[in-house]
C-alpha cells in the first residue's frame, strides 16, 4: 500500500514538474512570438508572462491548464507504454518542429539546432518540451481513441431524421447566407459560366463537368433577374448539396454508433463552425467537390467494412463525380480504391480493373477526346507550382551569386523581377502568372537548374517548401484563410466580358457583422476550428492511432484523407482553406467512426 502511494505520489510530482516546464516553455515561445530580442531564458520568461497577464488572466488560465494536461497526459501516456511508440515519435517530433517553425518566419533552418532570438538553453527547452509533449498528446489519443467501449444497437437509418439534420443545419448556416447574399463568387467560376455562355472557349484548367453545372444555373438566374440572380442560384445548389452532404452524415453517424448524441455533436459542429456556411455561400468548384468527396469517404468506409451491392454501386458513382469535380482528384481516388482492392480480397479484380478503367477515361478524355472538341489544354504554368517557392526564395536570398546565364534561364519562363521581389510563403500566385515560356527546352533547363540550387544551398531549399506549405500543418496559423466574400467581375477573365454584380445587404451592415464575426472566430477555439491545419493534424493522429492498433482496415478507411493532405503539399496557396475543404467536412466524420477502436457496424 505504502510502496502504491509512493508511486502515485512520485507520479503526481513528475506531472506538475513537467507542467511547469512545459508553461515556461510556452511563455518563451509567446515572448519571442511577439518581438522578445535575445537574453537569457529568464528575461524571455518575464517578457512571456507579462504579455500574457496583458491580455487578460483568462488567456493564461487556458495555457496553464493546457499545460497540467500535457504534463498528466505524458506522464500517464509513457507509464503505460512499454516501448518506444516510433510512428508517434515521429509525428511528436513533426508536430513540435511546426511548432517552433510557425514562431520563426524565416531562418529556422538554416540553424536548425538554435530557435530564431533564443540561446542554447532555450532551444534545448523548446525542443525537449515540444517533442515529449507532442509524443505524450499522440499516446494518449492513440490510447483514448482506441479505448474499448460498449458499443450499442444500430440505430435503423431514418430520411426523416436526415432532413432534420439538415432543417438544423440550414438554421445555422442562414445568417451567413443572408449577409452575403446573393452569394459571392470566384474568377474560375466566371470563366466556367463565360465558357457554357460561348463568350470564352472551353478549357481545362477547371473541372469541365462543373461548367455545365454553373452555366446553366447562372443563365436561369440571370434570365430570372440579372446576373446577382445568376450567382444566387450556384449558391442555392452548392447550399443543398453541403445540406444534403452533411445531414447524410450526420444520420450516418447517428445510425451507426447507435445514438442521436453522435449525430447531433456533428450536426452541431457543422453549424457552429462558420466555415461550412462561407463555403456554401461562395460559388466555387471546391465547395461543390468537397460535399461530394465526403459523400465518397462515407460509401468508400462503407464498402471497407462491408457493405451491400447498393452501397458499392453508390460508391463507384460517387467515385466518378469526385474524380470529375477536382483536378487531380482522379489520382486520390484512384489510389484509394486500390488501397481497398488490397483490403478486400473477393473483389479485387473487380476494384482494380475499375480503377484502371478510370485513369484510363480520364487520360482518354483530357489527352484526345477533349482536344478534338476544340477543349483547350489546362494552363501549363499550373503544372510547376511545386518549384516556384524554392525559385523565389532561392533568388531572394542568393541574387548575388547567380551566374547571369542562370538569370537568363529563370528569365526565359517567369519575369526575374517579380520572382525577386514578388516572393510570398503565402503563396506563389504573383510569380505564377509571369510564366511565359515558348518551349519545352526552356522549361528543362529550369527545372533542371533546380537540381544546382540543392546542391548549393540544401537547407534554403528545404526551407522554401516548409515555409510555403507550412500553414497547412499549423491550427493557430492566423485564421486559416477568411473565405473571400468579393465578386469578382467577368472583365478578370475576359476583358470584353461584363457583369453586374452587387450584394443586397447595405455595407455598412454587412461589414459590421463579417468583423464581429471573424473577431468572435479570431478567439481559441474556433480560430483553431476553421484552421486548415486542425484537420491535418487530425488526420495525422487518426493514422498514428489506426497504426498503433494494428488495425489494417482502419488505415485503409484513412486513406483518402492522407492521400488529401499529402496532395496539399503541391498547392500553390499556403493554408488555402478552399484547398482542405474536403479534409474540413470528412475529418470530424471519420473521427467519429474510429471512436472505440473503430468499432463500426456493417449494416443497419
Amino acid at each position: 500500500m505504502a510502496n502504491r502511494m509512493r508511486k502515485e505520489w512520485k507520479g503526481l510530482l513528475w506531472a506538475l514538474l513537467w507542467a511547469g516546464i512545459c508553461l515556461a516553455s510556452g511563455l518563451m515561445l509567446r515572448a519571442i512570438q511577439w518581438g522578445a530580442g535575445g537574453g537569457s531564458a529568464g528575461a524571455h520568461l518575464r517578457f512571456g508572462l507579462a504579455y500574457s497577464l496583458s491580455g487578460g488572466k483568462i488567456g493564461l488560465l487556458i495555457l496553464g491548464f493546457l499545460c497540467l494536461a500535457a504534463g498528466f497526459g505524458t506522464v500517464w501516456a509513457l507509464k503505460e507504454e512499454k516501448k518506444i511508440f516510433w510512428p508517434g515519435a515521429a509525428t511528436g517530433l513533426f508536430f513540435a518542429g511546426m511548432t517552433l517553425i510557425h514562431q520563426s518566419p524565416t531562418g529556422m533552418l538554416e540553424k536548425i539546432w538554435a530557435f530564431p532570438e533564443a540561446g542554447n538553453a532555450e532551444s534545448l527547452l523548446f525542443w525537449l518540451t515540444g517533442g515529449l509533449c507532442w509524443y505524450g498528446a499522440v499516446l494518449l489519443f492513440c490510447r483514448l481513441l482506441n479505448r474499448p467501449r460498449q458499443v450499442r444497437e444500430p440505430l435503423p437509418r431514418s430520411r426523416k431524421r436526415m432532413l432534420l439534420w439538415a432543417g438544423v443545419l440550414l438554421l445555422c448556416w442562414l445568417p451567413i447566407l443572408i449577409l452575403r447574399s446573393p452569394g459571392s463568387i470566384y474568377a474560375d467560376t466566371d470563366a466556367q459560366i463565360l465558357q457554357f455562355q460561348g463568350v470564352m472557349p472551353y478549357e481545362a484548367s477547371n473541372p469541365l463537368i462543373l461548367s455545365f453545372v454553373y452555366g446553366p444555373l447562372f443563365t436561369l438566374g440571370q434570365k430570372i433577374g440579372g446576373d446577382n440572380w445568376g450567382i444566387f442560384c450556384c449558391v442555392i445548389f452548392q447550399t443543398l448539396l453541403g445540406l444534403f452532404a452533411c445531414g447524410f452524415a450526420c444520420e450516418e453517424l447517428t445510425a451507426q454508433r447507435g445514438t442521436k448524441k453522435a449525430g447531433a455533436l456533428l450536426c452541431a459542429f457543422f453549424g457552429l463552425v462558420p466555415a461550412f456556411a462561407s463555403f456554401s455561400a461562395a460559388a466555387l468548384k471546391d465547395f461543390i467537390h468537397a460535399p461530394v468527396y465526403l459523400l465518397f469517404v462515407i460509401f468508400y468506409c462503407r464498402t471497407a467494412r462491408g457493405g451491400s451491392r447498393g452501397d458499392w454501386l453508390r460508391l463507384a458513382i460517387l467515385a466518378l463525380l469526385a474524380a470529375a469535380t477536382r483536378k487531380g482528384a482522379v489520382y486520390l481516388v484512384a489510389f484509394s480504391l486500390l488501397g481497398l482492392a488490397l483490403l478486400k480480397g473477393e473483389k479485387r479484380k473487380i476494384l482494380t480493373v475499375g480503377t484502371l478503367a478510370l485513369l484510363a477515361v480520364h487520360f482518354l478524355l483530357n489527352g484526345l477526346l477533349f482536344p478534338l472538341i476544340g477543349v483547350e489544354k489546362p494552363m501549363e504554368q499550373e503544372n510547376y507550382s511545386f518549384f516556384y517557392p524554392i525559385t523565389g526564395f532561392y533568388c531572394a536570398r542568393y541574387d548575388g551569386e547567380l551566374t547571369e546565364a542562370e538569370k537568363q534561364t529563370i528569365a526565359a519562363v517567369l519575369d526575374y523581377d517579380t520572382v525577386v521581389s514578388g516572393f510570398s510563403t503565402r503563396g506563389v500566385d504573383t510569380i505564377k502568372r509571369t510564366y511565359h515560356a515558348e518551349n519545352e527546352t526552356q522549361v528543362r533547363a529550369y527545372l533542371a537548374l533546380h537540381g544546382k540550387f540543392f546542391l548549393r544551398h540544401p537547407l534554403t531549399c528545404l526551407e522554401a517548401l516548409v515555409y510555403s506549405r507550412n500553414y497547412y500543418f499549423t491550427p493557430w496559423s492566423a485564421k486559416g484563410e477568411r473565405i473571400s466574400v468579393a465578386m469578382h467581375p467577368f472583365r478578370e477573365v475576359d476583358p470584353k466580358a461584363d457583369s453586374n454584380f452587387s450584394h443586397w445587404l447595405p455595407e455598412d451592415i454587412r461589414t459590421a457583422f463579417e468583423d464581429k464575426l471573424w473577431a468572435a472566430t479570431d478567439t481559441f477555439p474556433l480560430k483553431e476550428l476553421i484552421s486548415p491545419g486542425t484537420y491535418t493534424w487530425l488526420t495525422l493522429l487518426l493514422l498514428a492511432a489506426a497504426w498503433k492498433q494494428k488495425n489494417r482496415q482502419r488505415l485503409v478507411e484513412l486513406l483518402p484523407l492522407a492521400l488529401l493532405t499529402a496532395g496539399l503539399l503541391l498547392t500553390h496557396l499556403n493554408g488555402a482553406a478552399r484547398y482542405a475543404s474536403p479534409l474540413y467536412y470528412c475529418v470530424p466524420v471519420v473521427l467519429g467512426m474510429s471512436c472505440n477502436g473503430g468499432v463500426f457496424h456493417e449494416s443497419v
